[in-house]
């Protein structure tokens, strides 16, 4: 629909835009009405409100380890957004060969987690300047100018060879692709080669892709103040909070980084404070050293040995009358919460589970090999946040070439892309309060059963180590050591990377003999080298060398979609696909990454986790070699004159326990201005797959359109 917009509106706008303007001359009124003549112009308010179909707590909704999934945090019913856009598009000539448009999308969302998911955000799909670019010709090239948007690919559901422009998952993938990519500044020009055939060159600004929790967190550092339990001094925890907390699409391996009870970035530092509930005790208890003469002494060894959590008091009853349990799993939950107070997922032994190191779903399971020594050099940590991101003159490039072959009946694309890596990767390291990063090495020492333990030792480049003391300066003789460097805090630092990407993609009209119409048969492939992955290393983690056990490692990927498209009883569109992400460099070593045995207890080996998925509820999960995922795409219209559109797609992702996404959506043209909208979105399956871990985020939406000129 095009509509034109009258002379009098348009010159008021232009009269704000262009002040000069607003007191032409005769002649010069007569130029501009007759160009905003040509000016065309639409646009249309809309609303848009979701409804959860689900009662229960979403990823990262839980504001302590109490607060379990078990306790609901919001009803079926309840709104999940009440979302209400004006959207404006203007086009108009510049002389006799190039144009102008204008794309304008003032959104709001009232039920928004925060600031950013409610309103103006740059750079998201809540951009209001949404395009504006100018067309023109040079010669035979065709050029557009400016803030756009670009597709290459075209699978359902799912974007291959769409990577141009980077991706807004504020609502998963719910949202059209057309909403939900992110618009950025570019030049793009094709060359028509033969009567057929053409090519395109673009340079584009480098953005990433927005997920909720990761794609604004807070900067800067968090903090847990304590002070001596033993003496009742009061703890503040207000610090130690979730980014982007309530928003309904918060991925299971987002929350393991930023979630305020699973996240690393919240755990840190609440084990800077336990660390120091232990040294006070260690201190109380005549050790002038601390916990550096433990280098011997594990997590693992306090729970099962009473021998050993009796000499921390673990039975007997506090100066302040606090009563310790002589359950070595109980009395370390109890250490840990006289500063945590069960907002961080530390242990869960009192909150209805048990220590499990063979199912490990809190963090002293997952560090059960750290001694008491290593305690000693978290004591104080702190954590902050870091982006490390390319300059707007950094850009991505590529190129396509786009032929076709008998007659039309074969299309085909080849494609290149060098560009930034629009999903960002989290490096960690330990860094001192003067940003040095710190080197991280290993003291031996001999456990209680006679088994080599290490001790994590951070230093800096004048060798001094960091902590509450320097472990390696421990007496035996005296039972002393010499101060610390000081406390240290572990960076999270986001950044993107290069990387090529290589693609192809076919489209080819097959006779199905049986069926009235042509089937196509479509695919598209993809080659990415040096694509940045989480590699879990649970040999390191076991003996919490945090910034060595969580890490991005690189590794190549080849990914495709097959497709078959078809047309049945006159006017129902079926589509199905098969895709496939393969993981040329996947690792799952079941090896000591010490010795190179093969492990022979828990937390051993290392292994490729699952970016999505991985969390410390279900063991920090493994990806998958071979990524597969089905799905099936039907369209119909219906109605009078064909004025309504149904539209089902469902995704299955293979593997593990299996995980479904179906979205049922039905539009209407009530008249030539009004058009109306139902959408429902329904996950379920195994609750740590893609689309399995949304169950509680499953929704359904009205929407309704007013066109205006």
């Amino acid at each position: 629909m095009v509509l034109k917009r009258t002379v009098v509106v348009h010159a008021v706008a232009l009269a704000l835009v262009f002040p000069g303007v607003s007191s032409p001359e005769e002649h010069d009124k007569g130029i501009l009405s007759e160009y905003l003549s040509e000016v065309e112009w639409y646009g249309y308010i809309k609303n848009e409100t979701a409804l959860f179909t689900q009662s229960g707590q979403v990823t990262g909704q839980a504001r302590s380890q109490l607060n379990t999934p078990s306790e609901r945090e919001h009803d079926w019913g309840d709104a999940l957004k009440f979302q209400n856009s004006a959207r404006l598009f203007l086009n108009g000539p510049i002389g006799e060969e190039s144009s102008w448009h204008l794309d304008l999308n003032m959104i709001y969302d009232t039920r928004g987690a925060n600031s950013y998911y409610k309103g103006y955000e740059p750079y998201t799909q809540y951009d209001w300047f949404r395009e504006g670019f100018v067309d023109t010709f040079l010669g035979p090239l065709d050029l557009r100018l400016g803030k756009q948007q670009v597709v290459w690919g075209t699978a359902d559901g799912i974007k291959l060879l769409d990577i141009i422009n980077p991706t807004d998952f504020r609502e998963f993938v719910q949202n059209t692709m057309e909403d939900s990519r992110i618009t950025v500044w570019m030049a793009k020009a094709e060359l028509p080669v033969g009567e057929t055939d053409n090519i395109q060159v673009l340079a584009a600004q480098s953005e990433d892709n927005k997920y909720p929790g990761l794609s604004k967190p807070n900067t800067g550092g968090f903090k847990v103040v304590t002070g001596n339990p033993f003496l009742g001094t009061a703890v503040d925890n207000s610090s130690i909070k979730g980014t982007d907390r309530d928003q309904a699409f918060i991925a299971l391996g987002t929350d393991s980084i930023t979630g305020g009870v699973n996240g690393f970035r919240n755990i840190t530092p609440a084990l800077g404070a336990v660390s120091n509930t232990f040294t006070l005790a260690a201190l109380g208890g005549g050790v002038a050293g601390g916990l550096t003469p433990f280098t011997g002494i594990t997590v693992n060894d306090f729970v099962t040995i009473p021998q050993v959590n009796q000499g921390f008091g673990c039975g007997s009853t506090l100066p302040n009358g606090v009563q310790l349990s002589a359950d070595g799993g109980v009395c370390l939950s109890q250490y840990a919460n006289f500063t945590n107070e069960f907002i961080t997922n530390l242990i869960d032994t009192q909150t209805g589970g048990a220590y499990n190191i063979a199912r490990p779903d809190s963090t002293f399971e997952y560090m059960s090999n750290a001694t008491f020594a290593t305690f000693n050099t978290f004591v104080g940590a702190g954590s902050r946040w870091n982006r490390d991101y390319p300059d707007d003159l950094d850009l991505n490039y590529g190129t396509r070439y786009k032929g076709s072959l008998s007659g039309g009946s074969f299309n085909y694309s080849l494609n290149y892309l060098y560009a930034y890596d629009p999903n960002p990767s989290v490096k960690v390291r330990w860094k001192n309060k003067s940003n040095e990063t710190l080197n991280t090495s290993y003291l031996e020492g001999q456990g209680v059963g006679g088994q080599t333990t290490r001790t994590v030792v951070l230093t800096d480049s004048q060798n001094r180590a960091y902590g509450a003391f320097d472990v390696r300066s421990f007496d035996p003789l005296t039972g002393t050591a010499q101060p610390g460097a000081g406390p240290v805090d572990l960076e999270f630092e986001e950044t993107v990377h290069r990387i090529h990407n290589i693609g192809a993609s076919f489209d080819s009209s097959v006779d199905a003999g049986l069926l009235a119409n042509p089937v196509v048969l479509r695919g598209e492939f993809l080659y990415q080298p040096n694509v940045r992955v989480p590699q879990i290393d649970r040999t390191l983690l076991g003996i919490g060398d945090l910034s060595n056990g969580l890490k991005p490692v690189k590794a190549d990927f080849f990914k495709y979609a097959i497709g078959l498209d078809f047309l049945v009883w006159t006017n129902l569109t079926l589509s199905g696909q098969f895709i496939q992400f393969i993981n040329l460099d996947y690792k799952d070593k079941n090896r000591d990454t010490f010795s190179g045995d093969v492990c022979t207890e828990s937390n051993c080996g290392y292994y490729t986790g699952d970016p999505g998925t991985l969390h410390l509820s279900n063991g920090l999960q493994k990806g998958q070699e071979y990524d597969n995922y089905y799905s099936l795409f039907l369209s119909k219209p219906f109605g009078p004159s064909q004025l309504g559109r149904f539209n089902n797609i469902i995704l299955y992702e293979g593997g593990r326990g299996g995980g479904w996404w179906n979205r049922m959506d039905v539009e209407y043209q009530f008249t030539d201005a009004f058009v109306g909208s139902l959408e429902w979105n329904q996950y379920w399956g195994d609750n740590n797959s893609i689309f399995g871990q949304f169950d509680k985020s499953s929704n359904f939406q009205m929407g309704l359109k007013y066109f205006f000129e």
